[in-house]
């Protein structure tokens, strides 16, 4: 990959002004960091996108020929269209530079590619004859099935009042996970939380003694957990559990703070989940009654028997 770039730099006489790179990379941070949790691992997702000064926005990074040019202003924009799950991590040099290439030479690859007469390679005839197939069937689904799909809102409203309990918010609980190395030290927290201790103050003591011992967590009951059938079935708020050892011998001391129960959705709150799910089903009984057709023209016949004999391997992996 490195070799073909390297050609394609040349050809497009790309260079890169890494003092610019420099200094964009300085702006942007971390996009996605785990951060190590007493009670489990979390991921948090740093949406924000840096803001440059309207005279800083038109500063050069690559340059290549016939004018081509690619601004900082041009970074930004790429960048805020990816989605903030899939941003790169754009907080050094080599960084900027590398998701600025695949931009800029993406055009070159396919000229490059036609030029190998790559085109008529299996290993891309292949792959291209199944994606055409794939939006031939996709095509005719639209107009055979999907186009002739419609939900009244009266259909909406029956459904509704059928599924009541569908609709639903999840049972919330916020509580407190703080750890000790001991079942004493553990003992001696739950016996302050009993006496009346709030786990805030109790954390940020311990944080001022420069420890981090826990936390305070949120968690709806679909969020799958460690101890989840003590929060939302054993403990009621204020209550309180001593759990442990770990594998590390740690102790757990929880305190259950609030729990809402959840509530009903109005019909108005659903009516979009209800729309999709009606559509889905129309859609499918539409699709079979289509198969259905469409089978009495040719000769099906099914072999589960055979299916084992089917080796399942990619013939491009040795």
């Amino acid at each position: 990959m490195e070799k073909l770039l390297a050609v394609l730099r040349l050809q497009n006489q790309l260079v890169y002004d890494t003092t610019n790179a420099t200094f964009a990379a300085s702006k942007f941070r971390e996009t996605v960091k785990y951060s190590p949790d007493p009670m489990s691992a979390s991921m948090e997702i740093d949406a924000a996108v840096p803001e440059f000064a309207p005279e800083d926005t038109s500063r050069l990074i690559a340059r290549w020929r016939n004018g081509g040019r690619y601004s900082l202003g041009d970074l930004i924009h790429a960048y805020t269209d990816v989605p903030p799950l899939l941003r790169p991590t754009l907080n050094r040099t080599e960084a900027v530079i590398g998701f600025i290439e695949t931009i800029v030479l993406e055009p070159s690859i396919a000229e490059y590619g036609a030029q190998k007469g790559l085109e008529k390679d299996p290993l891309v005839t292949g792959p291209m004859q199944q994606k055409l197939e794939e939006v031939m069937v996709e095509h005719m689904y639209q107009d055979s099935v999907f186009t002739k799909i419609w939900v009244s809102k009266d259909e909406r409203k029956a459904y509704y009042q059928k599924n009541l309990p569908q609709f639903f918010t999840f049972a919330t609980v916020r509580y407190a996970a703080i750890t000790r190395p001991s079942k004493a030290g553990a003992d001696s927290v739950e016996k302050a939380l009993k006496a009346g201790m709030k786990a805030e103050a109790l954390l940020a003591a311990d944080s001022v003694a420069g420890r981090v011992s826990g936390s305070i967590q949120t968690r709806q009951q679909n969020e799958q957990g460690p101890y989840q059938k003590a929060l939302f079935e054993e403990m009621r708020p204020g209550d309180t559990q001593v759990r442990g050892p770990d594998r590390n011998g740690d102790y757990a001391v929880l305190q259950v703070l609030s729990y809402d129960g959840g509530r009903q959705l109005s019909f108005e709150e659903s009516e979009q989940m209800i729309d999709e799910s009606l559509q889905n089903q129309k859609s499918e009984k539409a699709l079979n009654e289509l198969i259905a057709r469409l089978q009495k023209r040719y000769d099906v016949a099914m072999r589960p028997e055979k299916l084992m004999l089917v080796k399942l391997v990619d013939p491009t992996v040795d």
